[in-house]
């Protein structure tokens, strides 16, 4: 029997989640999906979720370093290209965490893959080659 020119592709779960919670930028969907992989499979943290903020544009992620830890870390996934300011680092602090008692503090989080691909995507842009640096 012969296999089919077109295979149906699997797509993560989470993955799938993201792409559908409203948010149109497919470079902050990838983002926060690699930081979400990177907490779950490198960090090994227990119960991790992610969350879009529509008003503001942008995901969070929380997870616990142990399955008895009381309460979540709060992790924004960003891109070294991310263009942030203290007013903003300040504006997504209360959004995130005006509903928390004691006042939480955020984990901003660069994932090692992204911040390599970002590096080659200057490396290009810079000098105008295909090569990259990894």
């Amino acid at each position: 029997m012969e296999a089919t020119a077109t295979t149906a592709r699997k797509i993560h779960p989470v993955l799938q989640k993201m792409i559908q919670s409203g948010c149109q930028n497919q470079q902050k969907i990838a983002v926060a999906f690699q930081v979400y992989m990177e907490l779950c499979e490198v960090e090994k943290l227990w119960n991790v979720r992610h969350h879009y903020n529509e008003l503001h544009d942008f995901f969070y992620l929380t997870g616990k370093h142990s399955a008895s830890s009381e309460r979540d870390k709060i992790f924004i996934p960003l891109s070294i290209t991310s263009d942030i300011s203290p007013a903003w680092v300040e504006n997504i602090q209360n959004e995130v965490c005006r509903n928390t008692s004691p006042k939480r503090y955020l984990l901003f989080h660069w994932s090692l893959r992204c911040l390599l691909e970002n590096i080659n995507y200057l490396f290009k842009k810079r000098i105008g080659s295909s090569n990259t640096l990894c």
